[in-house]
């Protein structure tokens, strides 16, 4: 799929203008961003904070936005910017967790059917409701959550490559569950990617540029820390470990 960029600079401003007045003749409406299957999209919101999705996510605004705070909700990755305004508040939704914002740039992957969610925070403070835990993060922590084992680690990372999908879609793996690489890659290839339950746990260390779906597939079962085999069928890709027999 062709991967597009919105124009940038004054033009994302009057689109933002534009978007908050038509939104204002329908109260009551939401605002919605997209971005497209294969699509990274950049956009400005009416507070001025900027954002870019990934391919696949999504970004509400309720009509209330900006005027006593500046809630949002998130489906899907996107990296956020947020405008300085100790006055609102600025927080971030995800399902059942959420991001309070101080003068931030972090960037969030959280799709609603994925098991797992990652927070990087590039710069400033952030504030992170997960469940009943308050967790204060500071630049270059990463917060790491599963929800199939309702587990929260937070660790020290190197920010540069946090966002790379935003400059040609690199995507890069620090020490992440196969089952995340592989949700990443059906988010960023639009296919369904499947790993046995035996080997989604285990870590991958990696990063995929430009590659093809097959390529990517290919690097991934020679870089793994264990044997792997990658099978197709009706257009649904299978991840195993690799029999001796193989």
């Amino acid at each position: 799929h062709p991967v597009s960029e919105q124009a940038d600079g004054a033009g994302l401003v009057a689109e933002a203008r534009q978007e908050q007045q038509a939104s204002a003749k329908v109260r009551n409406e939401p605002l919605i961003y997209a971005a497209a299957i294969g699509e990274r999209k950049t956009v400005v919101l009416p507070d001025s904070t900027r954002v870019t999705l990934n391919s696949g996510a999504k970004l509400i605004l309720s009509d209330e936005f900006n005027v006593h705070e500046r809630r949002v909700d998130l489906d899907g990755e996107a990296f956020f910017e947020v405008f300085r305004n100790p006055a609102k508040i600025f927080t971030v939704c995800c399902r059942d967790n959420e991001y309070i914002v101080r003068g931030t740039s972090f960037n969030v992957s959280s799709y609603a059917n994925d098991r797992f969610s990652i927070v990087t925070l590039v710069t400033g403070r952030l504030e992170a409701r997960v469940h009943e835990d308050v967790i204060m993060m500071k630049p270059g922590d990463e917060l790491r959550i599963d929800r199939n084992m309702n587990q929260i680690t937070k660790q020290t990372v190197d920010v540069s490559s946090s966002a790379n999908w935003r400059d040609g879609g690199q995507l890069s793996f620090s020490s992440l569950p196969l089952k995340y690489v592989a949700s990443q890659l059906s988010h960023k290839y639009n296919v369904r990617i499947n790993v046995h339950s035996s080997i989604e746990d285990i870590v991958y260390d990696g990063r995929l540029d430009r590659e093809s779906l097959q390529d990517a597939l290919r690097l991934i079962s020679m870089t793994a820390p264990v044997p792997l085999s990658i099978t197709e069928f009706k257009g649904e890709y299978y991840i195993s470990r690799k029999s001796a027999r193989q």
